[in-house]
């Protein structure tokens, strides 16, 4: 199904504050470079007592091989919030914020959004999180509201990947054609999984042959499922009955590749182990 996405520039420019939307849905984002906080401070009318999903962005220069680093929080005043993070930390250069257009999302289901998005941020690997101290305990939501919410998180995830912002996106993954055979090779196995690869600057090459779980949990999301069905249509072939890689292939991280391979959701940093049995964490320590 097609959705309309609308972008208001307020500024005149895509380097100045944008306001997204989703025809028909409520959730809706702000873009705010750090500059032009006073315009976010300025807008109690739009923004004074939401419940808030915030993400504080670096942006680096292209070609930079540094990972940029990100802070994901929430909270109920969000231009309090604003004003503190800019004189605390120093590192970002924008906020994005998420909010519902109408009073429908609670503080209770935001906290949910937070530790779904810190979770998936920190699997993903896209950017570093060290501002994150710890990763907060997620909050139980009523069952009658966990689709809703998670139809939210779902359009917040789209929205970033529409802004540029690929710290939820997956599928920036890519084949990979060279790599060093020297490198240490490490394994993972599963129920219907046996597979092997190796680690380098901080991207994880699942290795030609290695079999992939034929099913997914049932907690994998019905857009993880759909990534990961496409995925094993390019990349996989059937041979005696088992999921085969055809090539070598990249992931942009240990715990994505884990979680591709196993088909449901795992910390490649420790279920990949060398012949020792050492884990990824151990051989590789992350910085």
């Amino acid at each position: 199904m097609s959705k309309t996405i609308n972008i208001t520039l307020v500024d005149n420019t895509p380097q100045g504050v944008q306001v997204l939307t989703i025809a028909n849905r409520i959730c809706q984002a702000y873009v705010v470079p750090r500059k032009r906080l006073p315009w976010l401070i300025a807008q109690p009318d739009a923004l004074m007592g939401k419940s808030v999903l915030y993400l504080l962005l670096q942006s680096l220069p292209k070609g930079s091989i540094q990972k940029p680093q990100a802070y994901i929080g929430q909270t109920d005043d969000i231009m309090k919030r604003a004003k503190d993070h800019d004189s605390k930390k120093a590192f970002w250069d924008r906020i994005i914020l998420f909010c519902a257009s109408n009073d429908e999302i609670t503080s209770t289901e935001v906290e949910y959004f937070e530790h779904k998005a810190i979770t998936e941020a920190l699997q993903i690997e896209h950017y570093d999180l060290n501002e994150n101290k710890q990763v907060p305990k997620g909050k139980t939501i009523p069952i009658h509201r966990k689709a809703p919410a998670d139809d939210f998180f779902e359009d917040v995830k789209m929205l970033l990947t529409i802004i540029g912002c690929d710290i939820l996106d997956e599928s920036s993954d890519k084949a990979y054609t060279s790599l060093d055979t020297n490198t240490p090779t490490f394994y993972i196995k599963g129920k219907d999984a046996d597979a092997a690869g190796r680690y380098s600057d901080g991207k994880f090459t699942v290795l030609k042959g290695s079999v992939f779980s034929c099913t997914e949990a049932p907690s994998y999301t019905s857009k993880g499922k759909g990534k990961r069905k496409q995925f094993i249509e390019e990349h996989c072939t059937v041979v005696s009955g088992l999921l085969r890689l055809k090539e070598d292939y990249t992931f942009n991280s240990p715990s994505t590749a884990a979680k591709y391979v196993l088909g449901c959701s795992a910390n490649g940093w420790i279920t990949w182990k060398n012949e020792k049995g050492q884990p990824l964490t151990d051989v590789h320590p992350r910085k």
